[in-house]
């Protein structure tokens, strides 16, 4: 497989998967805390876990954020991995 087929394979099971995320319904079997800011989906056989962090906008990616709510005084951080990397 050349570098070019590669890559595509590689962005279309990207995009596979982050329309899988946006479409399953955040309920209590994937969100436990009800913070919805976590969820787990099945993708290929694989159990895969998302979850956003919001950190203060100081630039140091230390410390959560007071406001987040405020897009001026935050950010947020998105983090896809496998289930049993966790």
């Amino acid at each position: 497989e050349d570098l070019g087929a590669r890559q595509a394979s590689l962005m279309t099971g990207q995009a596979a998967l982050r329309r899988l995320i946006n479409e399953t319904p955040i309920k209590p079997g994937n969100d436990p805390h009800g913070e919805r800011d976590f969820g787990a989906v099945e993708f290929q056989g694989h159990k895969i876990f998302w979850k956003i962090d919001v950190y203060a906008n100081d630039g140091t990616f230390s410390w959560g954020s007071e406001t987040p709510w405020d897009a001026q005084q935050s950010f947020r951080v998105v983090t896809v991995m496998l289930a049993s990397d966790w």
